[in-house]
């Protein structure tokens, strides 16, 4: 079985430079379809470890969500943008120290446009998950770090480290995901 990945090219010209980070950790994406557990499981740890970061949200979500969210992750700053432009979004993303890429249970593959945006932009992806494609693809084109969430016993531990060493050792290599290379591959599928 071949299996085209979602790929990415990015409007760079569009794109400010933006080097100052005011953000620890963007989620830009729906929270739907079993994200929000995780994203509630993120939250919970966070403020187990009393870490204090400034997370932004770039998603629709509903006031008591978001209500819910403050609650769990007091000692936190989260800030809900709502619904943005994506030019919008790639300028809070280049603000950010981090993205988060969350998949759901029901859907352990490489689909999300996140993995790929987050690296392009040269922000690590911290991506929870439940295995599969995106472990791999995190691993090998060293875009990030990625939590199976399913069987981590550490993942307090394991975002402690990502934290204290966010961008150390990833070199963001997305060149096999343009469209361009993803074309030619499909393009190989249908011959």
């Amino acid at each position: 079985i071949s299996v085209i990945y979602n790929g990415v090219d990015l409007p760079t010209t569009q794109l400010k430079q933006n080097n100052k980070k005011e953000y620890d950790l963007i989620y830009a994406g729906n929270l739907n379809c079993g994200r929000s557990s995780v994203f509630r499981v993120l939250l919970k740890s966070l403020e187990k470890m009393g870490r204090k970061l400034k997370i932004v949200v770039a998603s629709n979500c509903s006031e008591d969500f978001v209500n819910e969210c403050k609650k769990i992750y007091s000692s936190g700053n989260i800030i809900f943008l709502g619904r943005i432009s994506q030019k919008e979004v790639f300028d809070f993303i280049q603000r950010s120290k981090s993205g988060l890429q969350i998949n759901a249970k029901a859907y352990p593959y490489a689909l999300s446009t996140k993995l790929f945006e987050y690296p392009a932009l040269k922000v690590p992806v911290l991506s929870l998950n439940y295995g599969g494609d995106i472990e791999t693809i995190i691993k090998k084109y060293k875009m990030g770090i990625s939590i199976n969430i399913d069987g981590e016993n550490n993942l307090t531990q394991r975002l402690e480290c990502f934290f204290d060493n966010s961008g150390d050792d990833f070199t963001f290599d997305i060149s096999s995901f343009t469209h361009e290379v993803m074309a030619k591959k499909f393009i190989k599928l249908l011959k």
